[in-house]
């Protein structure tokens, strides 16, 4: 035997978990807000008691309710048919006022209406009763809400965001609140502020911001996307106003959009091609620095590859210089550290790299590879600018930026001793004196006053060349960052192997030893109260090993020829 089933709703339950459709405990403000939008209010005025029963007070001059049935009637919005077609209201935004008060008060239009919020929610029948209204008062409903379980910084807030891009005038306790982002405030008062403010078909109303390519998107003046979660301290973001014919929010309380991602990447395509054909008209028609100085940050974080190469200029602040020997990566956690430093100028011009004027070059190592740090030398000895911010592959940067990490950098020394050096890492130290010779690429370079780390692929060590006077600071950090990560900076470890390289480097000079052992002993804090009246001996071997011996009781002697005989005796047995 067949049946029969059907669609059935148990509306007692539906009714009461109507409360959890809605994203949060203040939603219901903005839908009493735009209520009154709808009933062509030119305001709507809120105030609040935080003194129990908590009461909220909403007041507008609109058309007014003309049914009170409507209000209590899920999915019956009572708009004309002009609204019903252009917003396509759901009927349920005085459900979430109905939620978030314990006793409802309505007055509209010569009736009163007013009720608990169970007797309404246990389907009761609710008497209308007349309600003569004052022909001096500018309010057409007033509906009072009581028992609202919100703090008075809850609601403030609330409002005070909600009202931001909103259609009409919004008072909140006797003030009204700011509506810089209102679709009439943008046109009428912000010509200045932004580069353009229209409307753009398929989208709606934008206000074109050339400050960061952070949007903010309003429909029916409520927010209902930003592109960015946290709001930061960087100019004005572009704001859009979506046309509600065309674009749908999330029922009931609208506050995000429906299908978000299609419809976010719909307003970047808009955004992004009109900027296109607002600024390709303007090159060559106004300069390129007030090209860049106004719309650099549009093309670059929009994206506009084809715009962006046709202006034959680029900011200075997109190079830098290497203020001395070229160093491996390091950071203090703020801010990077490679020895490097901004340029002097405001543009850098297509016509100063092909004419040579200037050398541009980018890839600058982050760390020693083979001979990977002899590219950035010459860059630094020649004084070259280092591109150090990303621009299209096709913009013409890339035609005269020479890239260091390519090619096979050469050089030719003449060493005058070596030795090893042991530390953070082991290097084999050669001094020279006589100029060294860099090549990289046809570039070709002499010097005799910088150090030259690089890895020997025959040897496998790790080879450092130092002249006579340098820092050895920039020795090491040309071999070795010092530092676990951008946090952790082994400065107390580069410090002390500064100075060990300092005696090695020396002692391969030919320094005496007597000079050595006094550089020494000054490096460090030398109080030894308990060796007061003590001599030694410092012997070193053919391999620099040193043997200490005490001298106290050979200075002691009174006789010259006993000490040279003691003395004597000692430098044989330290050589046995």
């Amino acid at each position: 035997m067949s049946s029969t089933v059907t669609l059935q709703i148990n509306s007692q339950r539906l009714i009461k978990n109507l409360m959890f459709s809605f994203t949060n405990k203040t939603t219901f403000l903005s839908e009493l807000m735009q209520n009154a939008r709808r009933a062509g209010a030119t305001f709507v005025r809120f105030s609040f008691d935080e003194v129990w029963p908590n009461t909220l007070v909403v007041e507008d001059d609109g058309a007014g309710i003309a049914n009170l049935q409507n209000l209590l009637t899920i999915a019956e919005s009572g708009w004309d048919e002009t609204i019903q077609a252009q917003e396509n209201p759901f009927g349920m935004g005085f459900m979430s006022a109905l939620f978030a008060a314990q006793r409802i008060t309505v007055h509209s239009n010569g009736k009163r209406l007013s009720f608990d919020r169970e007797e309404a929610l246990e389907q009761k029948p609710i008497i209308v009763e007349d309600n003569p209204t004052d022909d001096q008062t500018d309010v057409s409903t007033r509906i009072e809400l009581y028992g609202i379980g919100l703090t008075l910084a809850e609601v403030t807030s609330a409002i005070e965001t909600a009202a931001q891009g909103f259609a009409i005038k919004v008072f909140f306790n006797g003030k009204e609140c700011r509506r810089p982002f209102a679709w009439d405030n943008l046109m009428h008062n912000s010509p200045s502020i932004y580069d353009a403010v229209l409307s753009l078909p398929n989208l709606g109303g934008i206000a074109f911001s050339t400050h960061n390519t952070d949007f903010e998107v309003y429909l029916l003046g409520i927010k209902v996307y930003q592109s960015q979660k946290y709001k930061y301290f960087g100019g004005l973001s572009t704001i859009i106003h979506l046309d509600p014919t065309l674009f749908t929010a999330r029922l009931p309380d609208r506050q995000c959009l429906i299908d978000e991602t299609t419809a976010v990447e719909t307003i970047k395509r808009v955004i992004k091609s009109w900027w296109a054909q607002h600024i390709e008209p303007q090159i060559g028609v106004i300069s390129d620095e007030a090209l860049i100085s106004k719309y650099w940050t549009v093309l670059t974080q929009w994206d506009l590859p084809d715009v962006l190469t046709q202006i034959k200029a680029i900011p200075a602040n997109y190079f830098c210089k290497y203020t001395d020997t070229p160093m491996c990566y390091r950071s203090d956690g703020d801010s990077r550290n490679n020895n490097m430093d901004d340029i002097d100028g405001k543009l850098i011009t297509e016509e100063q790299l092909r004419t040579g004027e200037l050398i541009a070059c980018h890839n600058t190592p982050d760390s020693l590879y083979g001979y990977n740090m002899i590219p950035a030398l010459i860059a630094y000895l020649k004084g070259w600018i280092i591109l150090k911010q990303h621009l299209p592959l096709n913009h013409w940067i890339h035609d005269y930026a020479l890239d260091l990490a390519e090619g096979e950098p050469t050089i030719a020394y003449h060493a005058e001793a070596e030795g090893m050096f042991y530390g953070r890492v082991d290097l084999l130290v050669k001094t020279y004196k006589q100029p060294i010779t860099l090549s990289w690429q046809g570039h070709i370079v002499e010097t005799s006053d910088v150090p030259v780390v690089f890895h020997d692929s025959q040897s496998y060590k790790c080879i450092a060349l130092a002249p006579d006077v340098f820092l050895t600071d920039n020795l090491l950090l040309m071999a070795d960052s010092y530092s676990y990560d951008e946090f952790e900076l082994f400065d107390g470890q580069l410090e002390d192997d500064g100075n060990q390289l300092c005696l090695v480097i020396q002692s391969l000079n030919n320094t005496s030893p007597a000079r050595l052992l006094e550089t020494i002993l000054n490096q460090g804090h030398f109080n030894l109260p308990n060796a007061k009246g003590s001599a030694v001996l410092v012997v070193t071997d053919d391999r620099g090993k040193r043997k200490v011996v005490n001298m106290t009781h050979v200075l002691a002697s009174d006789f010259v020829g006993d000490m040279a005989y003691e003395l004597q005796s000692l430098l044989t047995a330290n050589a046995a």
